[in-house]
């Protein structure tokens, strides 16, 4: 029975309605258990990741897959164990004296900046007055408290490398079963574009990551030389931060200026001519010869995406949109711009 007003029958009508409630409940289901997909997102990155180097071990020291699978988790592991035993005491004795000392350092850089304020003409703002000391202290420890949870949090990283680990292991069986979702008209297109994909992931994190260790022990070793107090927690932010555009390092830039203004004033100059150098040595020499020939992403759309995802899913998001924001700008081009593209030439041809 079609109903007159809609022209649709009660069939239909109880169909649409089943799919828009089946739409609704999909994203519901989504946005509930987002940090669960972003999670065994990043574990299958991770999957495509540590593929290659178990490929080689089967294809050149014909080991079984499972085997290969095996020493490439415990290379992971020991190359962790070892950066945690040799730098993680430090840094993280660093942070805490750092955090302890915030309102000493905010006092000494706000005595610092009024000197500076004094000797400009017509300076005459007082900053004795604020108290920025307990407001930082409690930023911190807030830092600190959501840095401590996220290290604790050990169920997430280890589903995520569990899942690393088993895409990586089943690579060909996931693709085969993700394929048959597909009309077989599809299949072979769907895989050259997933095979892509994997391609703009992998030259993307080799490069990204090459790039972020240089930028940190370049800032390490400058920082260092300088006598410069929290050199390695600077150091290590710097590499880490250096995945967001523009961002990252000035928000580090201003971390290294400000704590040096609050310790030892004297230095201030050598650390913002030594953070410009590295910047310019990273911007103008080090991205340009390591990404040579590597993916690109365009960097203005690039920090959106990462505040957008850094909004949504906190640091996790961070170092996931990157890589995310590769695939989806891969599949853009090889999917919808030809598709676009022949439907323009069609309503051409057509008119």
């Amino acid at each position: 029975m079609r109903s007159r007003s809609t022209g649709f029958s009660s069939h239909e009508l109880v169909r649409a309605l089943l799919l828009a409630a089946l739409v609704i409940a999909s994203a519901a289901a989504i946005f509930r258990f987002r940090f669960l997909l972003l999670a065994a997102l990043v574990g299958v990155f991770g999957g495509v990741l540590l593929t290659p180097a178990i490929e080689w071990l089967v294809r050149h020291w014909k080991l079984r897959r499972g085997v290969a699978t095996g020493l490439v988790a415990l290379f992971g592991l020991g190359s962790i164990g070892l950066g945690a035993y040799f730098a993680w005491g430090a840094a993280v004795g660093q942070a805490r004296g750092l955090i302890e000392r915030s309102p000493e350092i905010m006092r000494n850089f706000l005595d610092a900046t009024q000197n500076l304020i004094n000797r400009l003409p017509g300076g005459g703002v007082d900053l004795s007055a604020l108290e920025f000391g307990p407001a930082i202290q409690g930023l911190g420890r807030f830092l600190w408290d959501a840095l401590h949870v996220g290290v604790v949090s050990l169920a997430g990283l280890g589903v995520i490398a569990m899942i690393a680990l088993f895409v990586a292991a089943n690579g060909d069986s996931y693709a085969r079963g993700a394929l048959s979702l597909f009309p077989p008209a599809l299949r072979s297109r769907v895989e050259i574009v997933a095979i892509g994909c994997a391609s703009v992931v992998r030259h993307w994190a080799g490069g990204q990551l090459l790039v972020m260790t240089i930028t940190g022990l370049m800032t390490a070793v400058a920082l260092a030389l300088l006598g410069i107090e929290y050199w390695l927690v600077i150091a290590i932010l710097t590499g880490l931060l250096g995945i967001i555009p523009f961002v990252g390092a000035f928000a580090t830039g201003v971390l290294a200026v400000g704590v040096t203004l609050g310790t030892d004033p004297s230095k201030v100059l050598w650390v913002l001519v030594a953070y410009t150098a590295v910047q310019q040595i990273e911007s103008n020499l080090v991205v340009p010869l390591v990404m040579k020939g590597r993916v690109r992403l365009p960097e203005a759309h690039l920090l959106v995406f990462v505040l957008i995802m850094g909004a949504a899913f906190g640091i996790l998001g961070v170092f996931a949109a990157p890589p995310l924001f590769g695939v989806l700008l891969h599949i853009y081009n090889q999917v919808y711009v030809p598709w676009i593209e022949r439907r323009g030439e069609a309503a051409a041809s057509a008119a």
